[in-house]
C-alpha cells in the first residue's frame, strides 16, 4: 500500500476544466469526495486500505485544492452540486469507469447524493457521511443549531458579506475551530493545510467556496426522489 501524496495527483481534463485526481488499486471503482474546507488528502489514511480491493479514485472537488471550478458560461451556478457532480462523472468515464461507487464526506456527501440522483446509470453504490439533506437541516434548524454550527448559516448569507469576511486573511479565519470559534490551527495537519492555503491565495477562492454551500432551499421538489435505495443495487 502506498500513501496518498499530492505529488502523485495528476490533472485530468474534462469539458468543464481539469480535476486533480489520483488512482490506485484494482477492483470495483470507488470515487472518494472530501468535505469543506479540505482536499483529497482527507483520505490519506483510508485510501491505501481501500485500494486493496478497489480501484480508488481520490480527487480534489471542483474549485478546491488543485482542481478547476466548473467552467461553463451556460450554467447560472457553476459551483452547484449538480455542476460539480457532472464534472466528476465525466472524469470517471474518462478514466474508464462507466459505472462506479461514490463515497462523500460533508460537502462531498452533498455532491455525491446529487450525483446519484442525476446519474443513476453511472452510480452503483452511494455512501454519504456526516451530512443530511439540506431541506432537513433548515427544517429542523433552531437557535441552538445556529450557534453551535455557525458556518452553515454564515455561508448561506448573501454576497458580498462572506467574501469580505474571508478575503483579507483567509488562513487565520480558516484555522478557526468551526463549532466553537476557538482557534485551533493544529486541527489541520500541515501536509493537508498547505494545498488549502495555496488555493486560498488564488483569485476569488472563498467566493467559490461560499457559493457552493448549502442555502435554504426554495423548494423540496428536488429532494423527493429516494436515494438510499441506490446503495442496495
Amino acid at each position: 500500500m502506498r500513501p496518498l501524496r499530492r505529488s502523485r495527483m495528476s490533472r485530468v481534463q474534462t469539458s468543464a476544466g481539469s480535476v486533480a485526481a489520483e488512482m490506485s488499486g484494482q477492483g470495483c471503482p470507488l470515487l472518494l469526495l472530501h468535505g469543506f474546507p479540505q482536499t483529497g488528502l482527507m483520505w490519506r489514511d483510508i485510501a491505501p486500505n481501500l485500494s486493496r480491493e478497489h480501484t480508488v479514485v481520490v480527487v480534489d472537488l471542483p474549485g478546491y485544492g488543485e482542481s478547476d471550478p466548473p467552467n461553463d458560461p451556460k450554467i447560472e451556478h457553476p459551483m452547484s452540486k449538480r455542476s460539480m457532480g457532472s464534472m466528476l462523472v465525466e472524469l470517471m468515464i474518462g478514466l474508464g469507469h462507466e459505472r462506479f461507487a461514490v463515497a462523500g464526506h460533508d460537502r462531498g456527501g452533498r455532491v455525491a447524493y446529487r450525483m446519484a440522483m442525476d446519474h443513476p446509470d453511472n452510480v452503483s453504490h452511494l455512501i454519504v457521511m456526516d451530512v443530511i439533506p439540506t431541506f432537513e437541516v433548515w427544517t429542523r434548524a433552531d437557535a441552538k443549531m445556529a450557534l453551535a454550527f455557525w458556518p452553515y448559516s454564515f455561508l448561506a448569507q448573501p454576497a458580498p458579506f462572506r467574501k469580505r469576511f474571508f478575503s483579507p486573511r483567509p488562513k487565520p479565519s480558516s484555522t478557526t475551530r468551526w463549532k466553537t470559534g476557538e482557534r485551533q490551527p493544529a486541527a489541520f495537519h500541515p501536509r493537508c493545510a498547505t494545498p488549502m492555503w495555496r488555493r486560498c491565495a488564488r483569485p476569488r477562492p472563498w467566493r467559490r467556496f461560499a457559493t457552493s454551500t448549502a442555502r435554504p432551499p426554495r423548494s423540496t421538489a428536488r429532494m423527493t426522489r429516494p436515494i438510499a435505495k441506490r446503495a442496495t443495487k
